[in-house]
């Protein structure tokens, strides 16, 4: 049997990878093989033919320079090297054509890599309860690469009655503003209509949602069920 192999995209702190290790979690019960990335530009190239399939995780925020503004709040925290990094990969996946998934930072990452914009700042979506509640309830958009994933799972359709209205965790404070051209919407927010998932259909796997799966995989198959659609997406064999 052949186990994908996962790169995620990673934060550092005082020059150490600071990462919640939930992502490993969730993607070895996916059946997939994880790995942190560094952060070396040059070797965008070489990363991405070497692993199968490709997070880009979530983290702080993307410099506003790279869709036209300058930082105009307080709370933009801003990792340049993580920016320029990822962004050489992301453009460096993107023509071997293999599976894209983005979390939090990696949805904005991947919309302003596509030509989009963020909105800087947005009151009242970082949530103050632990990582596992989930208290925002999200719109799947029929036919999107979202609806998909949770149409064909299994186990989703064992334990979710309407996977067309899905509860998630919230710890983000930007938002997609104006969405890439390439990309479809793939999810919006009850609550104020935020653009919480977009995707790529003409691609073979390009997913990437707001909120973060990685925390509660464990416990609800929705969270579990994009990871297990992008490994199996990732698997070469």
């Amino acid at each position: 049997m052949y186990y994908p192999t996962i790169a995620i995209t990673a934060s550092y702190a005082n020059g150490r990878i600071s990462m919640n290790d939930r992502y490993f979690g969730a993607v070895f019960a996916a059946g997939g093989i994880p790995s942190f990335l560094g952060r070396d530009r040059s070797a965008a190239g070489e990363v991405a033919e070497r692993y199968d399939g490709f997070i880009f995780a979530g983290g702080a925020d993307v410099n506003p320079s790279y869709y036209g503004e300058a930082v105009c709040h307080e709370s933009v925290e801003i990792d340049d090297a993580r920016d320029v990094y990822e962004l050489a990969l992301f453009d460096a996946v993107m023509r071997t054509n293999k599976p894209i998934f983005g979390i939090c930072r990696g949805l904005q990452l991947i919309n302003v890599a596509l030509g989009g914009s963020l909105y800087q700042h947005i009151d009242g979506h970082r949530q103050s309860e632990g990582y596992d509640h989930r208290g925002r309830r999200v719109r799947v958009t029929e036919g999107s690469p979202l609806a998909e994933i949770l149409r064909k799972d299994e186990s989703v359709r064992k334990t979710e009655p309407d996977p067309a209205v899905i509860t998630v965790n919230t710890f983000h404070h930007q938002a997609v503003k104006r969405l890439a051209p390439a990309l479809c919407e793939a999810a919006v927010c009850d609550f104020d209509g935020m653009i919480e998932a977009a995707g790529m259909p003409e691609h073979p796997f390009l997913l990437a949602v707001q909120w973060h799966p990685e925390l509660y995989a464990h416990l609800d198959e929705t969270a579990a069920a994009l990871f297990r659609g992008f490994v199996r997406a990732s698997n070469r064999k």
